[in-house]
């Protein structure tokens, strides 16, 4: 039995050709730690994760619906698309790390 990540850190949602690449923006201004992620796998990494983009955008709009939520973190070339166009959903900053290896809210 072979250890498999289960957390999905470091498994990163990259972005595609046509889309925004916050990643490459970030670490050519210096955020070195903007992937930094990828270093903290619990085990293994398991590749054969894979996002489901349907259930990704299901389940950030259930979260919107919590009138408590301020803020849900992702990558722009993900909110792009899922074509989720919301007030909360933004773009965390340089100075964090990258949002496409999980969701990160905010109450």
């Amino acid at each position: 039995m072979k250890n498999l990540q289960n957390s999905g850190y470091g498994i990163f949602e990259d972005p595609k050709n046509n889309e925004i690449n916050q990643i490459e923006n970030c670490k050519k201004r210096g955020y070195w730690q903007y992937d930094f992620t990828k270093y903290m796998t619990l085990r293994t990494l398991n590749n054969d994760l894979k996002i489901s983009e349907k259930g990704t955008k299901k389940l950030i709009l259930c979260i919107l619906k919590n009138k408590k939520v301020s803020k849900i973190f992702i990558e722009p070339h993900l909110k792009n698309r899922m074509k989720l166009n919301h007030p909360k959903i933004r773009f965390h900053s340089c100075r964090a790390v990258r949002h496409d290896d999980h969701i990160h809210f905010q109450i």
